[in-house]
């Protein structure tokens, strides 16, 4: 699965801290690509939190395997 830098930050912080809420409309377009990917699912009030598949990838990246 190829991701963008930006996304492999975003999935890498959401698995950091179990739970992120976009900032502006860039974060939010990114997550939704995530969301699309089966990476994270949304929650309540615009958050989005990982789900098993993202937090497997997550650490994968952080091992150094793409």
């Amino acid at each position: 699965m190829r991701l963008t830098e930006t996304m492999q930050y975003m999935l890498l912080e959401t698995a950091r801290v179990r739970l992120a809420v976009p900032m502006d409309g860039n974060q939010a377009r990114t997550f939704r690509a995530l969301h699309r990917l089966g990476l994270v699912e949304p929650v309540v009030n615009g958050g989005y939190r990982i789900t098993d598949k993202g937090d497997a990838l997550a650490d994968e990246l952080l091992r150094g395997k793409p």
